[in-house]
């Protein structure tokens, strides 16, 4: 599956970069940050609407280390018909609340960590559409700690107030959005899983821009 999803992604990729310029005003900061990173990964940023992961891959820079990414999805994306095949052909996996035991909750990114993969999640845990950044929750920071990995800080900007019925207008409208790549620290740069936590908040809100436009 991972050569699957490989092909997949870079296809894709190639796919959405015109696509997303037809639709949107596109301005990307810190991709030089991207080029020569590799695995294992864990890229974590605000969510604000159901196209973000899209939005990221166009984002980063060509390099075939990165791929293919992992995105961790909710119950509720991965739920809609369209939306949700879309996220598993390209590599999603659904975040799981309930397990065996701990160990289980987080099976598939210890997997791909430990392959040297790059795992893709929001630590704010769902969207969000309002103009802030929001309290991030632990999971990034323990799916971090877990894998022994780096983490990209990464900040979405110009996509509040989203909703699936605006995509039809940006066709007359496009809108102008900003992605930005902050600088990769190790998991192990903190004490511990909540100083871990904070150091991801922080550092996605330094990068966030509200009312980008």
């Amino acid at each position: 599956m991972k050569l699957w999803y490989f092909f997949i992604q870079i296809i894709g990729k190639i796919v959405l970069i015109p696509a997303v310029k037809i639709f949107f005003k596109l301005e990307i900061e810190g991709r030089e940050r991207t080029k020569s990173l590799k695995g294992p990964l864990v890229i974590v940023s605000n969510h604000k609407s159901f196209v973000d992961h899209f939005l990221i891959a166009v984002a980063l820079a060509f390099n075939l280390r990165l791929f293919p990414i992992r995105a961790r999805a909710d119950i509720e994306q991965m739920s809609r018909p369209i939306l949700g095949l879309g996220i598993r052909i390209f590599g999603g996996f659904l975040a799981k609340t309930k397990g065996k035991n701990f160990d289980d909750l987080f099976d598939v990114p210890d997997k791909v960590l430990k392959n040297k993969g790059v795992v893709l999640l929001y630590p704010e845990a769902s969207i969000l559409r309002d103009p802030k950044i929001h309290e991030a929750k632990s999971v990034g920071a323990e799916i971090a700690l877990r894998g022994s990995a780096n983490i990209l800080p990464v900040a979405i900007s110009g996509m509040d107030y989203f909703y699936e019925k605006d995509a039809p207008k940006l066709i007359f409208n496009r809108r102008k959005i900003k992605i930005s790549f902050g600088k990769v620290f190790p998991a192990n740069c903190c004490r511990n899983r909540k100083i871990l936590t904070k150091k991801i908040e922080n550092e996605i809100r330094a990068l966030y821009e509200p009312g980008y436009k």
